[in-house]
């Protein structure tokens, strides 16, 4: 017998998820637009001082500042094309002790996290050359599947006419009248219904029927050795109308197992944008935080950690220990004023400040220290939280991605296949603050400490 004949009764019992599974596709299809829409940054604007001290040594230390350091060619991207890459290469989030200064926040990102984000950064821009292959391989297979389905539709109205099979009609009739919901009637469901229309329409056992149908799904010549054995009168007859052509219908078998990991991955890309929307969006921080130094973005929507670090930002000027520092420095530029190294005999040198200037300057670090060690916890259980959270969806992303390729096993990338990939990349999207983590986190708006070495150089005598 052909095995034309056995792939078109198969489409008609995969027919129905597969058409959920369509429809799913151009859904998601609309979010992932909705994804890519920019907003506009609206404009920083510069936060009122309310202190009445103007000294510029007073004005230095109630300043936050977010520095920056110079990132260009200072590390080798890590090379990074998988989502386990991802995963697996990236170095830990930084301490407590990594946030108290330029300087650590500068070492820590040279160890390695700068590497990993710049390579993070470059597996996402290459995701977009992967992204526009799939949507070709989408349209192609689509078009293909709409061409089958419509020699499979004249095939089976031509095999209605002679008697061979069920009309559609009198399918619908039996799935209307077995009372199952047709939006979320499941194979098996479908396959009991349809057994009983052909098992009326052949004049043998609905059993047999429902064993040729499963047959039919995975091993089209065990069918047809099971219909020629129990049924040779009806094999010859349905053998004797099957079609010629070998390209008439490409069944995929594994389309259900593709349709049920596609559904879960689409469930966790959901889960995905309501944690972004909902609850932190990381990607607003880096765009309108991390580059504000010592201005505050304007009635921006915020999140809990926008919302962190405007409380840290505002809250150092008013803490106790500005104020503490704050005097401690007063009392060392009362004390500049008496000093004067420029005596004659220390013409031309670099004199080195005093040593109760640098105990001082020690004592003032001590307490920024504090200040910065109490809320760079804080913001780290933040960062931490969201972090988490990320990285648990992209664990399962990957687990889910892994079980794709090993029920494809190298075959060919059916529609179903290539559904199901698109819901992966567009988890992925939805996951692209784990790629900025780093930057957020670095981006903790520390109190510099004070420098605790100085020189005067005495070019003309004089009082320093």
């Amino acid at each position: 017998m052909k095995k034309v004949l056995f792939t078109v009764l198969a489409g008609i019992v995969l027919a129905m998820p597969m058409n959920a599974q369509f429809l799913r596709g151009l859904a998601e299809k609309a979010i992932e637009k909705k994804m890519q829409e920019k907003t506009t940054p609206k404009q920083a604007v510069e936060p009122a001082d309310n202190s009445e001290n103007t000294d510029y040594i007073t004005e230095e230390l109630q300043a936050i500042v977010n520095p920056e350091y110079d990132t260009e060619d200072s590390a080798t991207p890590m090379t990074i094309s998988s989502i386990s890459d991802v995963l697996n290469k990236r170095p830990a989030l930084p301490t407590v002790n990594d946030l108290l200064s330029p300087d650590a926040k500068k070492a820590y990102a040279y160890k390695g996290a700068l590497a990993w984000e710049q390579g993070a950064m470059n597996y996402r821009a290459s995701s977009q050359s992967r992204y526009i292959e799939l949507q070709n391989k989408i349209l192609a297979a689509g078009n293909k599947q709409r061409q089958q389905q419509t020699r499979q539709q004249n095939f089976i109205n031509e095999a209605s006419a002679k008697g061979l099979m069920p009309s559609q009609q009198e399918i619908m009739q039996a799935l209307v009248a077995s009372g199952y919901d047709l939006e979320k009637i499941t194979p098996e469901q479908s396959i009991n219904v349809i057994a009983g229309a052909y098992s009326k329409k052949w004049n043998i056992p609905e059993a047999d029927v429902k064993q040729f149908l499963t047959l039919v799904q995975s091993d089209d010549r065990k069918a047809e050795a099971f219909l020629a054995q129990k049924h040779p009168d009806l094999y010859k007859k349905l053998a004797g109308n099957a079609p010629n052509s070998s390209e008439f219908m490409d069944v995929d078998t594994k389309e259900n197992e593709y349709g049920k990991l596609g559904g879960q991955i689409s469930d966790l890309a959901e889960e995905a944008r309501v944690l972004k929307e909902n609850m932190m969006d990381m990607m607003k921080h880096v765009n309108y935080v991390s580059s504000l130094g010592n201005f505050h973005v304007a009635d921006l929507p915020t999140n809990k950690l926008e919302d962190l670090y405007t409380q840290i930002a505002d809250g150092w000027k008013s803490s106790s220990e500005c104020k503490q520092v704050i005097q401690i420095e007063t009392g060392l530029q009362e004390r500049l004023n008496s000093w004067e190294p420029c005596v004659e005999s220390n013409m031309g040198k670099d004199i080195p400040f005093p040593s109760w200037w640098t105990q001082g300057r020690k004592q003032e670090n001590a307490v920024i220290a504090t200040w910065n060690k109490q809320n760079a916890q804080k913001w780290l259980t933040a960062v931490a939280e969201y972090d988490g959270q990320l990285r648990a969806l992209y664990e399962r992303l990957e687990v889910l991605d892994k079980q794709l390729e090993q029920v494809r096993s190298g075959d060919a990338e059916t529609f179903a296949y290539l559904d199901a990939k698109m819901q992966v990349y567009i988890a992925e999207q939805l996951l692209l603050d784990y790629y900025s983590m780093f930057t957020v986190a670095l981006g903790f708006p520390c109190a510099v400490p004070q420098e605790e070495t100085k020189y005067m150089t005495c070019e003309t005598y004089g009082k320093g």
